[in-house]
Parts: structure tokens; C-alpha cells; sequence
């Protein structure tokens, strides 16, 4: 008779045996290879699978397209052209380095200025720095040449369907509204809320276009007041620099709160265990931070 025959001898939830910890490190060991794996297949897609983009090569293969191809390979879509993408904009890298190098830095590595590749040993440094290292050396290096682009990421949050469409026209209006370059812009200005004021920031940025429209205004009726166009740069980048750094400030207070929050729990929790009250974290200075917006 089997356990479905009886279901008396099915085993209860109380019954049910959990792993020990040295099949929950088997798992893991199994997981981590499988992973590794998977590394080296997808860079493999987007060494080999560029290359064949490079030349429309699908063509010789003797598909219709490369959708046709990706379809016969059995790759998912999302991940079959997003590194397709990074192997197309990184061409000079060899199959070895893309082993080498960790995703977020190699998607990092496809926001590098073209004109800078040949002045940094970026594959080097993109294989020995963390994604936010690396981040930030590509700031600190486009600086330097002159402009004050960060490279770009993402920012995902679940929330109610409902909100979504809510969520997205108050951007877009506040984008609108203040002549913003872009949706995610917007956002990090109304999120700036919390520090400063957002209307006031985005005038800043609005303030900064329309000096920049007054040049090409300048330009197309051959003004040529070398002083002019100095004195609008200027203004230029002091509105920049005041966006910079209001939005730099309130990334640093958030931090602190965070890492405030968490001081004062790890404290609150000795004094509870000594029986004395917990001591008070003195403020720490912000740091000044000041770069060109772009």
C-alpha cells in the first residue's frame, strides 16, 4: 500500500525533516558552480554572439533574422540581446577579460567615454574594484576631461498597480514642467525633497538650458563676444554645481541616517544588556562634494 493509499502515513508538517547544515553547503557548493557556469555562458554570447551581429552572419547560417537564430539556440530574449549589447560595445575586450570582470563593471564599462579608453588601464581596474569603486572612478576620471556625467543604472521598486500610473504622470509632469533632460532626473530632484527644495533645484536645471539655448541663439547670428559666451558659462555651471551638490548632500544625509539608525540600534541594544542607557552619536560633518552636471 502506498503513502497515497493510506493517507495516515503521509507525514505530518512537524514530520517533515529539514536539511543539516551539510546539505544546505552541498546545495550551495552544487548552486555556486552552476553559477559560474552560467558566467561563462552568457560572456560567451556576447563575445561570440556580437561578432556574429558585427557581420549579419545569421544570414550565412541560413536564418531569417537573429531572432530566428536566438529562437533555434533556445535563449531567453532578455538575456540572448542584453549581452549581445555589451559585446557589441565592448569589442576590444578578449573572451578572458569578460571572464574576468563582473557584470555590473562591465555594464559600467559600456558608459565609458570613447575618447577616455585609451588614457586609463580600465580592464585592469574593472577586474580588481567593486561596482561602486568602479562607478566612481569613472566620475572622478570624466571630471578631468572636463564634464560631470555619472554613469547610469536602474532603480526598481515594487509597488501597487494602481500607483504606477499615478507615480509615472507626476514625473513626467515634473519633468515637463521644468524642462528636465530626463524622466529618471526628475525623479532623483523630487526625491531631493527631503534635503532641499525641488521646484527650486529644477530651476536650476531649467535655468542652465535656457543659457544653453541662448549660445545657439548666439551662435546662429555669429555673435562672437568670446566674454558673453565665458560669462554664460559660467552661470552655467554655477546652476550645476548647486544641483550637484544638493542632490550629492542628500544622498550623504541619507546615508548618515542609515548609518545613524543602525549605531543607535547596535547601542540601544548594549544598554539594555548593561542596564545603562545608551550614549548619543554626535553628528558628523557633511562632506562638500561639487562636479559639473551634465
Amino acid at each position: 500500500m502506498s503513502v497515497m493509499d493510506n493517507p495516515a502515513s503521509a507525514p505530518s508538517s512537524q514530520e517533515v525533516r529539514l536539511p543539516s547544515k551539510q546539505e544546505i553547503l552541498n546545495y550551495f557548493t552544487q548552486l555556486r558552480a552552476v553559477v559560474k557556469s552560467y558566467h561563462r555562458a552568457v560572456r560567451a554570447i556576447a563575445y561570440y554572439g556580437s561578432r556574429i551581429r558585427n557581420c549579419e552572419g545569421w544570414t550565412v547560417l541560413g536564418y531569417e533574422s537573429e531572432d530566428t537564430m536566438r529562437l533555434e539556440l533556445d535563449v531567453p530574449e532578455s538575456t540572448f540581446y542584453k549581452w549581445i549589447k555589451i559585446g557589441t560595445m565592448l569589442p576590444g575586450l578578449a573572451l578572458e577579460d569578460l571572464n574576468s570582470i563582473c557584470t555590473t563593471n562591465l555594464e559600467l564599462m559600456t558608459q565609458i567615454d570613447t575618447e577616455l579608453w585609451p588614457e586609463y588601464p580600465w580592464v585592469e581596474d574593472a577586474k580588481s574594484s567593486s561596482p561602486k569603486e568602479f562607478a566612481s572612478l569613472i566620475t572622478s576620471r570624466n571630471l578631468k576631461n572636463g564634464n560631470g556625467r555619472e554613469p547610469m543604472t536602474y532603480v526598481k521598486h515594487k509597488v501597487p498597480y494602481s500607483a504606477k500610473e499615478m507615480i509615472d504622470k507626476t514625473v513626467k509632469k515634473f519633468q515637463d514642467d521644468h524642462n528636465i533632460a530626463t524622466p529618471g532626473r526628475a525623479l532623483e530632484l523630487l526625491l531631493a525633497e527631503n534635503h532641499d527644495r525641488p521646484a527650486l533645484l529644477a530651476g536650476f536645471v531649467e535655468i542652465r538650458g535656457m543659457l544653453g539655448a541662448l549660445v545657439e541663439l548666439m551662435q546662429k547670428h555669429c555673435i562672437v563676444v568670446p566674454e558673453l559666451y565665458d560669462a554664460v558659462e559660467n552661470i552655467r555651471t554655477v546652476c550645476a554645481e548647486k544641483v550637484t551638490e544638493a542632490i550629492q548632500a542628500a544622498r550623504s544625509a541619507k546615508g548618515k541616517q542609515d548609518d545613524r539608525g543602525r549605531q543607535d540600534q547596535v547601542l540601544a541594544e548594549c544598554g539594555r544588556e548593561s542596564g545603562a542607557p545608551a550614549p548619543q552619536m554626535d553628528d558628523v560633518e557633511r562632506p562638500a562634494h561639487l562636479s559639473r552636471l551634465q
